[in-house]
């Protein structure tokens, strides 16, 4: 696969030591991590801006999956259980849940987002594609990229009503970060 092959799910199969039989492979399935990742776990990435991408990954990867799921048509319905209609439904809230996203956060916001967090891109990939499209230099890109992300996920957990402590957090943590004039 090459560097700039874009990975369409968060999830892999790999084969791990089993526990249960030392010396032995056996398949488990994990999840890859992403520039979202990369961001959190160098402390780039405030509270609500972590939680904003993870929610937004959880719905893209939800409209974007798979519909393969066992049904269990002679399953008995026990005190009103509620009909399940399959994943189309799911879907549906999915995808339409992320066109409200894109129009009230940006069409470059949501792109980064998508890009970063949904496919799985890197950061040096999409910077890559930045610095082609907008005529920048590659490391004018590399600085561009994470700041122009960290201000979409603001965005992002301001438009899903990020408040209380999380949304004090992410303020004061956004202004702490500002250059002094």
């Amino acid at each position: 696969m090459s560097k700039s092959t874009t990975r369409a799910a968060s999830l892999a199969v790999e084969m791990v030591d089993d526990p249960q039989r030392p010396g032995e492979k056996a398949p488990a399935v994990v999840r890859r991590a992403n520039g979202l990742d990369h961001l959190k776990s160098h402390g780039r990435l405030t509270e609500a801006q972590a939680h904003a991408g993870e929610a937004f990954v959880k719905l893209y990867e939800l409209a974007n999956g798979p519909n393969l799921r066992a049904l269990d048509y002679g399953r008995v319905r026990v005190d009103g259980g509620r009909r399940d209609y399959g994943p189309g439904n799911a879907r549906f809230k999915a995808l339409q849940t992320l066109l409200e996203t894109r129009e009230a956060i940006g069409e470059r916001s949501f792109y980064l987002i998508a890009q970063i967090g949904g496919k799985g891109r890197s950061l040096s990939d999409v910077a890559g594609e930045v610095a082609k499209e907008f005529g920048m230099s590659a490391s004018a890109a590399r600085a561009y990229v994470p700041a122009r992300l960290t201000e979409a996920l603001d965005a992002l957990a301001g438009h899903w009503g990020a408040t209380g402590p999380a949304r004090a957090k992410m303020r004061a943590e956004r202004f702490d970060t500002m250059p002094a004039a």
